[in-house]
């Protein structure tokens, strides 16, 4: 995994918080700001996991800087961090790291 695709995984992690920001409805401008925080949660997961992190401690550092980070943006656009955290912290959710067999 190269520094491109770490920023393409990045930049669909942002899209896909989004995605979800929009499926739960929440305000217009917050979206940008969504989309920072998850494209800043993928970037750290998938820079963790090619250092060589396990799926878990990658997916816990990501969820921890947008919590971290949700805080002041909250303030920042006037809405309660949960509207930033929760859509942000769903991409990071490992679907493919989790069908991997553990003998393997």
């Amino acid at each position: 995994m190269d520094w491109i695709t770490i920023l393409a995984k990045a930049f669909w992690c942002g899209w896909g918080a989004v995605g979800f920001g929009i499926l739960f409805n929440v305000p217009l401008r917050t979206l940008f700001a969504i989309w920072i925080c998850g494209a800043l949660g993928g970037f750290l997961k998938f820079n963790l996991l090619l250092l060589g992190a396990g799926v878990v401690s990658a997916s816990f550092a990501g969820a921890l800087a947008i919590g971290i980070s949700s805080i002041p943006t909250a303030h920042f656009r006037h809405a309660p961090p949960m509207v930033f955290a929760i859509p942000s912290v769903i991409p990071l959710i490992p679907g493919v790291f989790a069908s991997v067999p553990c003998w393997g």
